[in-house]
């Protein structure tokens, strides 16, 4: 389609010249006639005719103006090619009569609250629960180019901020982890780190776009309809799809965001039951017995034949429970038990407290464990463990589960690195070594009190927090081989009252270990040890990220009767085997105590 003729372009000129020179005669008269205080030179006559004249003007070049943006708004649309119609900015496209009957849905969108409508739960589950193939690529709410985007010039609500973008990702992904894996296939779930100026929707041949910049929104936009292959659109969704990242929960937390390829330093990898979380099993298992009516014996086998089936993704939890149903030949609604289990997990607050410790300084951290997402994503939700992570690596997603060698290669594989900047805590022996034999590091945790001073020595690069305090414990054994606790009471000024624990004091500036437990020994009991032999070091947390350095020393075998009462409410005899199962003891005094039946009474 051409452009206006010359004929018109040269009226269009000559109308605008005329409102122009009209416009300026009379502002001309205006000025002259108030610089010489006297009336217009004009007769009223010829100041109608000439405001006549400049109506008239402005009339022919208004109707030349809107033809001429009628001819480019067509030449436009030839441009790009195809265009069907345009659907106003205020009314909605039929995603749901598209999902109907398209083979193939492709959805591109930063928040996809517009045009894709994914604010509505029943255009979710639409979408989740096609028989046919879905593309979704969306805006990834820790990608710095985002996240400037939003600073900037988006609210913080839950359609479009940051926080919703995040909730929108999250909700997607647990409706996709209550399908069955084979369903999964069908879903391809993306997110993409650059700020896109588009928002588009396809439905096999058929295109609906929404192009818009800087403090526009999908709101404030018409979107097109065009068809495959005839414009733009699809060389732009083809891009992104190929430069996109298969996405994988969680994604990144507040943390700063790390390119595994560049990160720096030693890798701590985190497992997460019997670690930072307690075991499901072992929390559970009573409630389970009872609700199921079978000994505890059987009610774990069940459990642990079905687990590895589990946690390589490879049966869904509703298939999970039906072999634990059937192999213990009960029947009852598998909800229940789910239940029972979710809720009996617990934070292990000391085991936080090394997470803590490691990611206070920036340490790159991942967490690998045998898990299920269906399950761990609703422990993530409860407790916001999982942001804390830069990767998180889980068997069902993988199809593997430690200690299964495949499974470590992967995690170095992802993480672009090798056995020497990898070091694996992990609470099951097994699992440890196979991370030994990949050439890892490892530490067998059994309490972050144990785990936290062998960090230090393990891996002296890890840039970790300094000890708030310092304190020295002294085990004192008696000569038939029980062992000498202190009864602490609220004068010792200690946190824990009325409780067991051994001798011991906080050291003084300047002060060493070994100086320390002597001046503590003997400001409690009055006994000058004559040797001590140094037991161990433990690191006891006392905030959600700081340890306090704990060193115990083992005295000579005593009796009784050397000892006097100078602190705390009484001396209290036990012996060892009672005093590591004892709840009256103090966490780490049984931990010491535990070190002292490992090495000193083996020599007895």
């Amino acid at each position: 389609m051409k452009s206006l003729g010359l004929g018109a372009r040269l009226l269009q000129s000559i109308s605008d010249a005329t409102a122009y020179l009209a416009t300026a005669l009379l502002a001309f008269d205006q000025a002259i006639a108030s610089l010489l205080d006297r009336q217009s030179l004009l007769s009223d006559q010829a100041r109608i005719t000439v405001l006549a004249l400049i109506v008239a003007s402005l009339v022919v070049s208004l109707k030349l103006h809107e033809r001429n943006l009628e001819l480019m708004t067509s030449m436009t649309a030839d441009k790009l090619g195809g265009v069907e119609d345009l659907v106003p900015s205020s009314q909605a496209i039929d995603l749901r009569g598209l999902m109907s009957r398209a083979e193939k849905i492709r959805i591109l969108s930063l928040a996809g609250t517009k045009l894709a409508l994914l604010g509505d739960d029943e255009i979710l589950k639409l979408i989740i629960h096609r028989e046919r193939n879905v593309v979704l690529l969306l805006g990834n709410p820790r990608s710095d180019l985002i996240r400037l985007r939003y600073e900037r010039d988006e609210p913080d609500t839950y359609e479009t901020g940051l926080e919703g973008l995040e909730r929108r990702l999250r909700s997607l992904l647990q409706l996709v982890r209550g399908l069955r894996l084979r369903d999964r296939r069908r879903l391809d779930i993306r997110v993409f780190s650059c700020y896109p100026t588009c928002s588009l929707v396809q439905a096999d041949n058929d295109m609906y776009a929404v192009i818009y910049g800087c403090k526009l929104r999908g709101s404030d936009c018409p979107k097109i309809h065009t068809r495959v292959g005839s414009g733009p659109f699809p060389i732009s969704c083809r891009h992104i799809l190929t430069a996109s990242t298969t996405m994988r929960f969680p994604l990144r937390s507040g943390r700063k965001n790390m390119d595994s390829s560049a990160a720096r330093g030693t890798w701590v990898v985190f497992d997460l039951f019997g670690v930072l979380i307690s075991s499901g099993l072992e929390s559970a298992l009573d409630e389970l017995v009872s609700a199921l009516g079978r000994p505890s014996e059987e009610v774990e086998e069940a459990y642990r034949s079905a687990e590895p089936q589990f946690d390589r993704g490879e049966i869904d939890q509703e298939e999970f429970w039906s072999l634990v149903l059937s192999a213990l030949d009960v029947k009852m609604d598998w909800r229940a038990l789910n239940s029972v289990v979710l809720g009996s997990y617990r934070i292990l607050p000391d085991g936080l407290a090394l997470l803590g410790a490691v990611t206070d300084l920036s340490n790159p951290v991942a967490l690998m464990t045998n898990a299920r997402w269906s399950w761990l994503e609703q422990l993530g939700q409860e407790w916001s463990l999982l942001r804390r992570f830069d990767h998180v690596f889980v068997s069902s997603e993988f199809g593997v589960r430690k200690p299964d060698p495949s499974f470590y290669e992967m995690v170095e594989r992802k993480l672009r690195t090798d056995g020497k900047s990898l070091l694996l805590i992990d609470d099951t022996v097994e699992n440890t070594q196979a991370a030994v034999d990949r050439g890892w590091r490892s530490i067998h945790y059994t309490s972050a009190l144990v785990a936290e001073p062998q960090l230090r020595v393990v891996a002296p690069e890890l840039r970790l927090p300094p000890y708030v305090a310092a304190y020295s414990g002294v085990i004192v054994p008696t000569l038939d081989g029980t062992l000498v606790l202190q009864r602490r009471d609220a004068a010792s000024g200690t946190p824990d009252q009325d409780v067991l624990s051994v001798f011991g004091d906080d050291a003084r500036p300047g002060e060493t270990p070994d100086e320390c437990a002597r001046r503590g020994l003997i400001e409690e009991t009055g006994y000058i040890p004559p040797k001590l032999c140094a037991l161990c070091v433990l690191g006891v947390p006392v905030s959600v990220n700081r340890f306090k350095s704990c060193t115990y020393f083992v005295a000579e075998p005593v009796e009784i009767s050397q000892l006097s009462i100078r602190e705390g409410s009484g001396l209290y005899v036990m012996a060892p085997e009672q005093a590591v199962r004892s709840s009256i003891v103090t966490e780490h005094a049984r931990v010491a105590i535990e070190a002292y039946m490992g090495i000193f009474m083996k020599r007895l």
